[in-house]
């Protein structure tokens, strides 16, 4: 498989392979206006958030018994506006000034029941390590050897799981459920469970 990147020196696109594609080439097939800060756009987005949460509070509020489920997904997807607005505060993108970012960081999580500040120091982290097995505090794949040791019901889920296109499910809940009841035995014997 080759990738195409952008390149402003020469008219035609530089034919990349998979081993010499870098991140520094997709940065740079990215348009420039990718990378500046546009405080209009920002507060449009936190504004609208705020907006279509009260919507969906409302409609929460009016809503027939029937409704109720569309009045969930639609409050739910308006609030994840105010997680993406938290983001962008955590990568100090929202404002130029680091006081707003944490103050809107702040306002946009709390209703979410989200710690600004430990979940911004936590995802910088991951985005430091991304990827990298037993740093990456975001991405903890289940190890051969858990897999192997797993009962017959378990290792059926995950063949089931991962082997369809319902691996995010498996992602979410299976790897999750593995990993906390690891570190409650961890605790609990004040072992170091080899996959945590």
């Amino acid at each position: 498989m080759t990738t195409s990147a952008i390149n402003t020196h020469h008219s035609q696109p530089k034919q990349l392979t998979d081993s010499e594609l870098k991140l520094t080439d997709i940065i740079k097939s990215l348009p420039s206006e990718c990378f500046v800060q546009d405080a209009r756009k920002a507060w449009f987005s936190a504004i609208s958030s705020v907006l279509a949460v009260i919507v969906g509070y409302f409609f929460l509020a009016i809503a027939p018994w029937y409704l109720l489920p569309l009045a969930w997904i639609y409050t739910g997807t308006a609030a994840t506006g105010f997680f993406v607005v938290g983001h962008d505060c955590a990568h100090r993108s929202f404002a130029k000034r680091i006081w707003v970012n944490d103050l809107v960081g702040h306002l946009f999580m709390m209703p979410l029941i989200y710690p600004f500040h430990g979940w911004r120091i936590k995802h910088n982290y991951h985005h430091t390590h991304t990827n990298k097995l037993k740093v990456d505090n975001a991405w903890q794949p289940v190890g051969k050897e858990v897999y192997e040791s797993s009962g017959v019901a378990l290792k059926w889920l995950f063949k089931r799981f991962l082997y369809n296109r319902l691996w995010w499910i498996a992602r979410l809940y299976i790897g999750r459920c593995i990993i906390l009841i690891g570190l409650h035995i961890a605790n609990k014997t004040n072992l170091r469970l080899s996959f945590l």
